[in-house]
């Protein structure tokens, strides 16, 4: 039984998944203990985990989590696989451990945990020579034990996956993820095609950065070194 115990037992901490499975306490309980097995068996992505780490990741302008939040009150991640950095700066490993430290970090606001999150994409510009260097910077091991901690272990919802400018060559960056999707993520991926102004549907252009047809004008660092702030301050 010790074994099952999660790594923070807090109330703010399972609070989170309680809010994420619409407190149904059975649901909540078995996320906990997923998220548990899970970071026992990958302990490399959760130790020592700071935000600071990230800084030259996250300049590079390949993801970004905006301030601002669509219109269903979600937060939004954006995806812009133009500037994927080179494996020097986005190894598998790094990515993991991005994608469990930015969660953790999200996730203690109970706004995330209880409206979820929507995903913005847009491919402008990808050319099938970056689709093959993604393919090896995750590779479908590193794929597939990813959408298993988001789906299984996360307190984590996700709203939508809206993709822009998606290229001719889609069908193969669909058949590195679909597998490892369950079927009702798979239902809320949306190709809206060239016309990126179709995202103004789901979020206030004031709010979206100009590439994704908005005009807000952050600095792009700001929710990065925002949480960082916040971690020095044990928050």
């Amino acid at each position: 039984m010790q074994e099952e115990r999660p790594r923070d037992s807090s109330d703010a901490y399972l609070l989170r998944f309680l809010r994420a499975r619409k407190f149904r306490v059975e649901q909540a309980l078995d996320v906990v203990r997923a998220a548990r097995a899970f970071e026992r068996e990958h302990p490399q992505w959760f130790s020592d985990l700071k935000g600071t780490e990230f800084r030259q990741l996250y300049q590079s302008g390949f993801m970004r989590i905006l301030r601002g939040r669509d219109r269903g009150g979600r937060r939004v991640s954006i995806l812009l696989p133009m500037r994927m950095p080179g494996p020097e700066v986005m190894s598998p490993d790094v990515m993991m451990r991005w994608n469990m430290w930015s969660l953790d970090r999200m996730a203690r606001c109970p706004h995330f945990c209880v409206l979820g999150a929507s995903i913005f994409e847009n491919f402008e510009d990808f050319s099938f020579s970056g689709a093959m260097a993604m393919s090896r910077n995750m590779p479908a091991k590193y794929q597939k034990l990813n959408f298993h901690y988001i789906q299984k272990c996360a307190a984590y919802r996700l709203g939508a996956i809206l993709v822009v400018n998606q290229p001719g060559f889609m069908s193969f960056l669909w058949a590195l993820v679909r597998p490892f999707m369950s079927a009702k993520m798979r239902g809320r991926v949306h190709l809206l095609g060239a016309d990126v102004s179709k995202l103004a549907e789901h979020m206030d252009p004031a709010l979206l950065p100009p590439e994704l047809g908005g005009t807000c004008a952050d600095d792009p660092m700001a929710w990065l070194d925002e949480q960082i702030a916040l971690e020095a301050q044990g928050l």
